[in-house]
């Protein structure tokens, strides 16, 4: 253990239950006018992820972001010296984007 005055560290470990969209449309209003045209809109989203750092680096070992069925891993590093220097490398399976995207209006 580092004794006061060492270096900051940290690690977060995260997860959010799933958030439906009408959860979101209460705090955000225009959400249910965004995708009132979509026969198909998404339903839920949860996140859980795996950070570790300090003041001059974040690391995320561990990403999962649920896309109603679909999920999208990803890990990397955004770094603070100086321009941030943001690094990802983002898989999934598959991912269906019309759930995800308002209609365009008639």
């Amino acid at each position: 253990m580092k004794g006061i005055g060492s270096k900051l560290h940290y690690q977060l470990r995260a997860k959010l239950n799933p958030i439906s969209r009408e959860t979101v449309a209460s705090w955000v209003p225009s959400i249910k006018a965004m995708y009132a045209g979509n026969p198909n809109a998404w339903k839920q989203v949860s996140v859980g992820l795996l950070a570790t750092g300090d003041a001059t680096h974040v690391e995320l070992r561990d990403l999962q972001l649920q896309l109603d069925d679909d999920i999208v891993q990803a890990s990397g590093a955004i770094a603070f010296a100086g321009a941030p220097d943001i690094r990802l490398r983002v898989a999934s399976k598959a991912l269906h984007v019309d759930p995800w995207l308002p209609q365009p209006q008639q």
